[in-house]
């Protein structure tokens, strides 16, 4: 309402000043009238919503009114619906803390329920009033019925009392129980007065169900109907309650009386006294724990006074569960749905309720397995306080799949929902993202993560309960432990940096350097202080290595210009590190003032690809002028170039085991094994040979061995080495960036199409396999336009849309109106023959049968194509079969078939008339046939039910019923599929994900289900699952083009998001994959080529581009992609040429305009 007044008021004040008086009244008028419409709906209850809206308060609350269930279609999820103690009944969504209505009461509700009980598929909402109504309303909140018995009404229940397939109302009153109908109409009644409580049960096993009931000292089993009751009487004693124990292969009520005994009753009626306990028993739970091939099976029991323990039916205590005290409720769930320490099972998690606001959560767990028994122990893994200190009511509610919600109300009225281990979930994203770091060896994030677990109680709690506590403290001591050892090393480094600055200006760059990254490791801050004697923060030490860094710089870049390459390699590659580690830094400096004397240099210097552009340069000079020299037996020179690139490498930053660094290694090697002396026949003592203190001439030819192997390793490696530095090192410019090619997942809106898609597939020949419409023409455009050719070039264009217009009416249902306009179309326009099927369509739909074989006649008089007359053959045998001409019928079928022998419809009518003939074995054939095919759910129903009814005339009872649980099970499996057909159309593809997985499991050879599947995974990003279900699919129906599509398209993300993680010639795979069914799939060719430009295959890479132009040549990103590996491969005069191409097409594309640009300036290329 609020809302309302505001939207109201914000109108006004945009209005000119001459109406504002005028509109304020009518605002005025409107607010009153919203007032009005509210206090007449219903006056609103006074509450109030805590944060997060978890917490309402309802002063007059009757909890003994409570139930928890799903009425209404506004809110998804369930909702608490109850009653208060001013006559009123409230309804609050669970899912977003919100009533939807509430209802005035002709007194207090006593009780209250929901079933469906006008056989509508909605539910409808059940109350008794201490005014002795009955109430009805519909899960909108409006009156159904209301009605007065004279009787006190004591309790309520559902069940089918007739067996008419509509649930009745089963009432029990102070005269007896009665079952009403919807109508109020009574279906049978009993004399059994002052009913307690009423349960619906099946307990003797059989078909119906039973209805279980109670009075002050007597139990009751009723039949559904009323009949044969059976008495078990407990007088002198009270009886103080009454549950089901409900096992496996065993059921039996268990009653407890006011004399302390529990009692058991099995479905004859024969009773059995348990040990006396000594507790007046006010609950009884049943509850189980299962273990593979073993359940075990108890009762929790609560007396009046709150005590609880658990025990199994002959009274003794469960496993030691003690007593507890001042308990309101257990209950038990699986909570987690995750594996524990306590070996390979997932137990369920019992809830306990205190009327004292706690909560206990334990799990009762399999210990070990003594003498051939097994034993179990109850543990306690959760125990803490909730928001109020007086509860009197707790449910456990399944709020959604999978997860569970404690929902309490306190004697105040207040009402809290509880996440009952809704943090689970963190604490294992949390867990996982620590191992991952500390796998990866980044114990800075490792340690802030495993500190967050320990130091928050709640995450502490769950580490100990999954057996992760020990293993979080040892690696978060581990990374404490690798801090300390990396402060020592940045404090020496720091140390002998700051000595050298004065004399060494390259030592102090690489050493403080050094230190700066090592307190970084250690987890030092930017502002934590790292030398306290000096009062140094991390951050003054990397202030220091950048006032050093730009005089180097600057002489770097001074050698570079007089093309002394080795120095500036050497200058360049001991500055790159810290330039890479301070963009930010530099550019903040510069803001600030700094560095004036060195804006020139920055500007040509911005970042670290500037200067990793320099390295490469140089380093291919000087590798060039050393490959010269080793060829020409220059060993002693070759090498001491390759040991400057090699030294350069490393003051770069890579490691002794990088390829690049190995390749240079791998040529200083073999610069080695030429300036070794040659051999003689004995050897001197000063020749690199092996010494030992005993000469032995086997040495001598394990030493020429190992040489032999080492040039033929150095062959390989010189190879190798080719290709490792076109990658790195020949004229990579760094500054060239790569245009974003990777697919984005499509809006909602074709998400939703996707889903529909599937909805219509479905179900759009559900007409056609009911009758009338069969293998009809409607949207055969082939047709069509063939037929279109016939008329005057000029009016074509105008049948054509005539023509359409008319198939949109019909398939819109205006039969009518698409009959006159395919009239006057062949009225005017006979040769349009094709309209005569579809006239004839249209006249089966009106019921004209006549007119409709006439038109088909029509229809078969202008064409010869076959194809087109089966389509005709069909519908006209649909008609004469309606017109109970079934021998004609028949034979069109037949002539149909022969053309297209795989069609459902025919196959399937063929097999109802030779059925109705007792042409058994014909018709079993075409059933089969039928059958075979790739149907839908729908059509998977209508070919088992003409089986059905064959198998039924045949007489063959064990057949039909195991055909009628093939289509109860095919039933369900329509079920499913539609439903996650809905949630997926509704983006709620977790669920949809989840109802695919049932169908799977009920029909694991049903391709659609694997597709539908994999779409919800893949529009949850999660792409190697979706990809294995679309591989599925194809492999159960590898015709399927939509699943085709799919599958190249999911292909190529898994691609796309390994090839990011550095794994591109694994993402290759993948890309190959996607091009299997997609052979120009534009973004794939590209990403293909990117991944191969990773590898340094720039040759493969440039024949990938050429396919994408050739798929694409209107779009810029291959002729960009292309360029980059022509000038890997130095053919720069090609690179500009793509450049230029991009241009034409995008011009104002910066990436192209700064590569041309680039080229232009720095390599001397000008464009011709």
């Amino acid at each position: 309402m609020k809302k309302l007044t505001k939207i109201a008021y914000e109108k006004i004040h945009r209005l000119p000043n001459m109406q504002i008086k005028k509109s304020r009244n009518l605002l005025y008028l409107t607010v009153f009238f919203i007032l009005l419409c509210a206090s007449c709906y219903g006056k609103e209850p006074s509450k109030t919503f805590s944060r997060e809206g978890k917490q309402v308060v309802y002063p007059n609350i009757n909890p003994q009114t409570i139930i928890i269930d799903d009425l209404t279609d506004e809110y998804e999820g369930k909702e608490v619906i109850f009653g208060t103690f001013d006559s009123e009944l409230h309804i609050l969504s669970l899912e977003f803390d919100k009533s939807p209505f509430n209802i005035p009461t002709r007194g207090n509700v006593k009780q209250i329920g929901v079933a469906d009980i006008t056989n509508d598929g909605k539910n409808e909402l059940v109350f008794i009033t201490e005014e002795n109504i009955l109430s009805i309303y519909d899960f909108n909140g409006n009156l159904i019925r209301d009605l007065t018995f004279q009787s006190d009404l004591t309790s309520l229940a559902f069940l089918d009392g007739n067996k008419d397939g509509v649930t009745d109302i089963i009432l029990g009153t102070s005269a007896g129980i009665t079952a009403i109908d919807i109508n109020g109409q009574s279906v049978w009644s009993t004399t059994i007065p002052f009913v307690v409580d009423l349960i619906i049960e099946d307990i003797d096993g059989f078909a119906e169900k039973e209805i279980i009931g109670y009075t002050k000292d007597t139990v009751f089993i009723l039949k559904y109907n009323g009949g044969i009751p059976i008495f078990i009487d407990f007088s002198p004693y009270e009886i103080t309650a009454l549950s089901m124990y409900d096992a496996s292969n065993e059921k039996y009520i268990i009653v407890a009386s006011s004399n302390g005994i529990l009692s058991w009753i099995d479905y004859h009626g024969e009773k059995k006294d348990v040990q006396n306990f000594n507790m007046d028993v006010s609950q009884i739970i049943f509850s189980q724990t299962r273990i593979p091939g073993y359940t075990r099976n108890f009762l929790f029991v609560i007396s009046d006074k709150g005590q609880a323990k658990a025990i199994d039916l002959s009274g003794s205590e469960v496993d030691n569960f003690g007593v507890y005290d001042n308990i309101l409720n257990i209950e038990s769930a699986n909570l987690d749905k995750k594996e524990i320490r306590y070996g390979d099972i997932d137990y369920d998690e019992t809830v306990i309720s205190g009327l004292d606001g706690r909560i206990i959560i334990l799990i009762h767990y399999f210990k070990e397995k003594i003498e051939g028994m097994n034993k179990f122990e109850w543990l306690e893994i959760r125990n803490y306080t909730g928001d109020f200190e007086k509860v009197a009511f707790s449910q456990l509610v399944e709020e959604r799949p999978d997860h569970f919600i404690l929902f309490q109300v306190s004697q105040n009225g207040e009402m809290q929902k509880y996440d009952i281990f809704f943090d689970t979930t963190w604490f294992f994203s949390m867990y996982n993202q620590a191992i991952q770091w500390y796998d990866l060896g980044d114990y800075v994030a490792a340690f802030s993560y495993f500190d967050e677990i320990l130091s928050d109680d709640t995450y502490r709690e769950l580490a100990e309960y999954y057996g992760l506590y020990e293993d979080c403290v040892t690696k978060k001591d581990e990374c404490q432990n690798r801090f300390e050892a990396e402060k020592m090393r940045a404090e020496q480094k720091l140390s002998e940096g700051l000595g050298k600055v004065e004399t060494d200006t390259f030592g102090a760059v690489k050493d403080l350097f050094e230190a700066y990254v090592g307190f970084k490791k250690a987890n030092f801050k930017e502002e934590d202080v790292v030398d306290e004697n000096l009062n140094l923060t991390r951050k003054d030490v990397g202030d220091q290595v950048l006032h050093l860094v730009f005089p180097l710089l600057k002489e770097a870049d001074q050698e570079y210009e007089e093309k002394n390459y080795e120095e500036a390699l050497t200058l360049f590659s001991r500055i790159y590190p810290a330039y890479e580690e301070f963009p930010q830094r530099i550019e903040d400096r510069v803001d600030m003032g700094d560095f004036e004397e060195y804006e020139t240099l920055i500007e040509k210097y911005p970042n670290h690809w500037t200067i990793l552009s320099k390295i490469g340069f140089c380093k291919e000079n000087i590798e060039k002028k050393a490959d010269n020299l080793f060829n020409e037996g220059k060993f002693k020179d070759a090498k001491n170039k390759y040991e400057t690139i090699r030294m350069a490498l490393i003051d770069r930053g890579e490691s002794e085991d990088s390829n690049a660094v190995k390749e240079i290694a791998d040529k200083i090697f073999k610069c080695d094994l030429g300036i070794q002396p040659p051999l003689t026949e004995t050897p001197e003592p000063a020749t690199p040979f092996p010494t030992s203190n005993e000469e032995n001439p086997n040495d001598v030819v394990k030493w020429i061995l190992n040489r032999f192997y080492a040039i033929v390793i150095a062959i390989i490696g010189g190879i190798a080495a080719n290709i490792l530095y076109r990658k790195y090192f020949s004229g990579k410019e760094p500054h060239y960036k790569k245009m974003k090619t990777s697919i984005e997942i499509e809006k909602d809106t074709t998400k939703n199409d996707r889903f529909q898609e599937e909805i219509n597939s479905q179900f759009k020949k559900l007409r056609e396999d009911h009758g009338i419409m069969g293998m009809n023409t409607m949207e055969n455009l082939e047709t069509v336009e063939k037929t279109l050719t016939k008329a005057p070039v000029d009016q074509q264009e105008e049948i054509r849309e005539t023509y359409l217009q008319a198939i949109a009416l019909a398939e819109g249902g205006q039969y009518d109106d698409a009959y006159k306009i395919l009239q006057n179309i062949l009225d005017g326009h006979p040769s349009f023959y094709i309209a005569w099927l579809d006239l004839g369509n249209v006249l089966s739909y009106m019921g004209k049968n006549e007119e409709a074989c006439n038109a088909y006649l029509e229809f078969e008089k202008h064409t010869n194509d076959t194809v087109e007359l089966s389509k005709s053959w069909h519908n006209r045998a649909n008609v004469l079969f309606r017109q109970g001409k079934k021998e004609q019928a028949l034979e069109l079928y037949g002539k149909t078939l022969k053309i297209c022998p795989d069609e459902f419809n025919p196959l399937i009518m063929v097999s109802q008339l030779l059925i109705d003939e007792e042409k058994y074995d014909e018709a079993s054939t075409h059933m089969k046939k039928a059958i075979s095919l790739d149907l839908s759910y729908p059509q998977r129903i209508i070919a088992y039910e003409v089986k059905l009814r064959a198998l039924e005339k045949q007489h063959k009872t064990e057949e039909a019923g195991n055909m009628k649980l093939e289509i109860e099970k095919t039933k369900e499996c329509l079920q499913l599929l539609s439903e996650g057909l809905e949630y997926g159309r509704k983006n709620h593809y977790e669920k949809a994900a989840e109802k695919f997985s049932k169908l799977i499991e009920m029909d694991p050879e049903t391709s659609r289900a694997y597709y539908n599947k994999g779409l919800a995974l893949e529009y949850m990003h999660r792409f190697p699952e979706a990809l294995d279900c679309y591989s599925k699919s194809l492999s159960l129906n590898p015709e399927a083009e939509n699943v085709k599509s799919a599958y190249s398209r999911c292909a190529y993300n898994v691609g796309a998001q390994l090839r990011s993680n550095g794994e591109s010639e694994k993402a290759i795979e993948y890309f190959d994959r996607a091009l299997e069914y997609i052979p120009l799939f534009y973004e794939c060719l590209v990403a293909k080529g990117d991944a191969l430009q990773d590898m340094g295959k720039y040759d493969d890479s440039i024949s990938l581009y050429k396919l994408a132009i050739r798929a694409q040549p209107s779009r810029v990103e291959a002729y960009i992609a292309k360029g980059y590996s022509l000038i890997m491969i130095n053919e720069k005069s090609k690179a500009l040429k793509c450049y230029e191409t991009a241009l034409k097409i995008d011009p104002a594309n910066s990436i192209a305009i700064r590569n041309k640009s680039r080229l232009l300036e720095e390599w001397g290329i000008t464009s011709e």
